[in-house]
């Protein structure tokens, strides 16, 4: 293996925005498009912790804007500066909503702060999509999981070389981790740099691993 390959599951290559959001098939693709256009002011991305629904929100964002729909993402702590960015650029045309923003993390605001921005969207014709862990009153775009066939298109998608593993147990993994799909990605992160082999002064040429290393509390960075 070279001294300069770099450990595909690094955090700097599985965090939101660096993966494009895999469905389980291109019938459930399609689905969720449907989902989208009978939807009525936008909705929410329901899911356990590392299910994707970030990877999904930052995906949207992408298909979005390629689209030409003026569109924001940001931290759904971050709403008023997201919604004045989004009225910076919010369109007039009719076509759809004037303006789309989409905010990670719905359930870190209080109640109030989720009525509050609910009804600032309403009356500004914006839509509001969301990515939540639990239910609120809105339309369900899209409900996460992963299993195991779509944890190993995601692991394979990452790795474009072998990596030296014997081929994973996914449903064991993903057992293992509560369906944690970011923690499995981490597992497996684990599990190639114990294999390979370092210089006698114990350094690594991977910056991931010695951020890891130096900080455990690293691996919790957000993901798909």
């Amino acid at each position: 293996m070279s001294e300069h390959w770099s450990n595909p599951y690094s955090a700097r290559y599985v965090r939101p925005g660096q993966l494009d959001y895999c469905f389980s098939d291109s019938t459930q693709a399609e689905l969720f498009w449907q989902r989208w256009h009978s939807a009525i002011g936008g909705g929410q991305i329901v899911g356990p912790h590392g299910t994707g629904k970030s990877t999904l929100l930052h995906w949207l964002c992408r298909e979005l804007q390629a689209r030409n729909h003026p569109v924001c993402l940001a931290p759904a702590a971050n709403w008023r500066h997201a919604l004045h960015d989004l009225r910076r650029r919010a369109s007039g045309n009719g076509n759809g909503p004037s303006g789309i923003l989409l905010a990670d993390g719905f359930e870190t605001l209080s109640a109030w702060e989720r009525w509050r921005l609910c009804r600032v969207c309403r009356g500004r014709g914006f839509w509001l999509v969301v990515t939540t862990h639990r239910t609120f009153r809105l339309p369900v775009l899209w409900r996460t999981s992963v299993d195991a066939p779509l944890a190993q298109r995601i692991a394979e998608q990452l790795a474009n070389q072998p990596t030296g593993l014997d081929q994973p147990d996914w449903s064991n993994l993903l057992t293992q981790h509560q369906g944690n799909m970011r923690e499995v990605l981490f597992d497996l992160y684990d599990q190639i740099e114990q294999s390979r082999s370092w210089p006698a002064s114990g350094h690594t040429t991977d910056p991931d691993a010695a951020i890891i290393a130096a900080n455990p509390l690293s691996k919790s960075l957000p993901l798909p």
